[in-house]
């Protein structure tokens, strides 16, 4: 409420009129005493438009691509065969180190720990250990390099090979 110069309150009503920047007009209406409207202008400086300019990205520090993973890995190496003779264990009716690896020239001795009998027979009949009863062994001399299969002719179940290496 603001009192007119008749000193009779009156009442405003503040009416925004926007004008081309940099200015800005606001227009009041005031209703005097006897109910006629008057009307003041007043201009003001606009507000100041603020800018906000961000700082300049940086591209992140180049760092050096990581190391490409080989798709196809190399082979893992099998350790090559001590020199000598080799010694297999039949247990449970199970031969054991299978696969054995020996080096040419080099003889496996299989060693029967079971009650029952067994043999170490080649796939194709190039060998044999004969039959071995319970803490009896049989040994074989591989002179060719190369991958032998073999069985127990009375267990069939039971298989194992032998690597020879050159």
């Amino acid at each position: 409420m603001k009192a007119a110069s008749s000193g009779t309150p009156t009442s405003t009503t503040p009416t925004p009129t926007l004008a081309a920047a940099p200015t800005a007009a606001v227009t009041t209406t005031t209703t005097t005493a006897g109910g006629a409207p008057q009307s003041t202008q007043i201009t003001q400086p606009a507000a100041a438009a603020t800018t906000t300019t961000a700082a300049p990205v940086r591209p992140p520090a180049t760092t050096a691509p990581p190391a490409p993973t080989p798709t196809n890995p190399p082979p893992a190496t099998t350790p090559a065969p001590p020199a000598g003779p080799a010694s297999v264990a039949i247990n449970d009716y199970v031969y054991a180190p299978n696969p054995v690896r020996v080096r040419a020239g080099s003889s496996v001795t299989w060693t029967n720990n079971d009650a029952a009998p067994h043999t170490a027979t080649a796939d194709d009949g190039a060998w044999d250990s004969g039959s071995l009863t319970q803490g009896k062994s049989g040994a074989v001399r591989f002179a060719t390099p190369g991958t032998y299969s073999y069985h127990c002719a009375i267990h069939p179940t039971m298989k194992g090979k032998v690597i020879v290496a050159g």
